[in-house]
């Protein structure tokens, strides 16, 4: 069941993406933010995906830098670097937010404070670390994708920087953000690391189509 449910979520991110496209460089710069708070927010929630038990947002950190990368394409690389740090504020300002929120004191007749307690409460650890990896992967990918770009398709290019990037963001991240809050460190590292490979093949059917449907025009 969940693995129909993963693979239901990639071709929901793909048709999302796809429309963002569409809608053009601000629909994609708020997509992007969208989904990297979201990789962040789902991240604490462990799934059991082919027998392994993982996390499942990871198609989400690939789609935000599919977004970032396509936002470069169709304005500038100084343009992208201006929307990851926009994300990154983000980040900042949902830590701070949660933090707030879990610290007042709720009334006895309060029934939502204990489960946004239990969710918020591993917020600053995991979104910090994101923040610090995400900073490094983030312009791994940039560095690399307008290096290729020069020498490769715009779909290879994309490919083998997001492999190289979210190759370290993984590992980084999983030790930094979920050391013992998973179970198991090692099957989160390189299931996510497979999920994120799968979901970057997969995304980057909208980039073809888009190339595709570009050169129609």
């Amino acid at each position: 069941m969940n693995e129909l449910l993963f693979f239901s979520h990639i071709f929901a991110l793909i048709l999302a993406t796809f429309v963002a496209l569409r809608l053009g460089p601000k629909a994609l710069a708020i997509l992007s933010s969208v989904m990297i708070l979201l990789a962040n927010l789902f991240i604490t929630k462990q799934v059991r995906l082919f027998g392994l038990e993982v996390t499942a947002t990871d198609a989400y950190t690939v789609g935000s830098l599919l977004c970032l990368n396509l936002y470069s394409e169709l304005t500038s690389k100084k343009e992208a670097i201006k929307l990851s740090q926009i994300n990154i504020f983000i980040l900042l300002f949902f830590t701070m937010a949660a933090t707030f929120q879990i610290a007042y004191e709720p009334t006895p007749s309060d029934t939502a404070h204990l489960p946004f307690q239990q969710i918020l409460s591993t917020t600053p650890r995991i979104f910090f670390s994101s923040i610090l990896t995400y900073i490094v992967s983030q312009r791994l990918d940039l560095f690399l994708f307008t290096n290729l770009r020069k020498k490769l398709p715009l779909t290879l290019s994309m490919i083998f920087s997001l492999l190289v990037s979210q190759a370290f963001d993984t590992i980084v991240f999983s030790y930094a953000a979920l050391y013992n809050i998973v179970q198991s460190i090692l099957s989160i590292i390189v299931f996510s690391y497979v999920i994120k490979v799968v979901a970057l093949l997969s995304l980057s059917l909208v980039t073809l189509i888009y190339r595709k449907g570009k050169n129609e025009i």
